[in-house]
């Protein structure tokens, strides 16, 4: 990890203006390199970490990026696992997925959640064979991504390719911000807690909510007759299913 000054002040100021605390980024291991560019190293533990031992890392400038600027280049060397998974553990409850790192810190600065992101949000998915066991250590799942058609197909596809259940968020607590980064720099950690809070299983259209089915007296179930005069007679006829 580079200690020059002038890294750590360059990487430490452009965090401060994301609202992203030092000891939130100390936490996961974020350093600056030789260029003042922001490095995202990635940990299979706690023993990793505390080794500097990154399977994988990706890095991108210390400053506001204009559109025509690639976000973040992922280093060629590593095995594309999950940010964040040397902080996680089950024992804390369920898994929450980000869309990216900035995203990921925030959610667990404001939480304090086991939270982790994807190496790349047009990958492949090989993550989540690399990190299977990882994962299925965990109960259930979160997905919170962007409040954008984009953000809302990417968890749709994070939760298929989950083997343990996945929640979502109530996108309306986003208050029109697009992502989990605005709602930090708006809101606050308390806006972005209450998003993780919201979490919960995304309703099934093809399925009818039996909570919603109107109570019905058996007295108002009208009743079959067999066509028999003197069964008809003594019993009055059957409810459906009846014998």
């Amino acid at each position: 990890m580079n200690e020059n000054n002038s890294i750590k002040n360059a990487v430490e100021e452009y965090l401060a203006v994301r609202k992203i605390l030092p000891e939130t980024a100390q936490a996961f291991g974020v350093y600056g390199d030789s260029e003042d560019n922001i490095v995202f190293p990635y940990y299979d533990n706690m023993e990793a970490f505390e080794k500097g031992d990154a399977a994988f890392q990706k890095r991108r400038p210390a400053r506001k990026l204009d559109h025509k600027e690639a976000a973040q280049q992922a280093t060629a060397e590593g095995k594309p696992i999950l940010f964040g998974m040397h902080l996680c553990d089950p024992a804390k409850g369920a898994l929450y997925f980000f869309e990216n790192e900035f995203e990921c810190m925030a959610g667990y600065q404001a939480h304090g959640c086991n939270c982790v992101s994807i190496p790349d949000v047009d990958s492949d998915f090989s993550w989540n064979t690399e990190c299977a066991k990882f994962i299925s250590g965990f109960r259930r799942a979160a997905v919170i991504t962007s409040n954008t058609d984009s953000g809302r197909k990417l968890a749709l596809e994070i939760s298929r390719k989950l083997e343990i259940p996945a929640d979502m968020p109530d996108k309306k607590l986003y208050k029109n911000h697009k992502s989990i980064s605005a709602v930090l720099y708006k809101e606050g950690d308390s806006g972005v807690s209450d998003i993780i809070d919201s979490a919960k299983p995304e309703p099934i259209p093809e399925l009818m909510d039996i909570s919603k089915i109107p109570l019905l007296s058996v007295k108002e179930i009208p009743l079959v007759m067999t066509g028999i005069k003197e069964l008809d007679r003594a019993t009055r006829g059957f409810h459906f299913g009846g014998v």
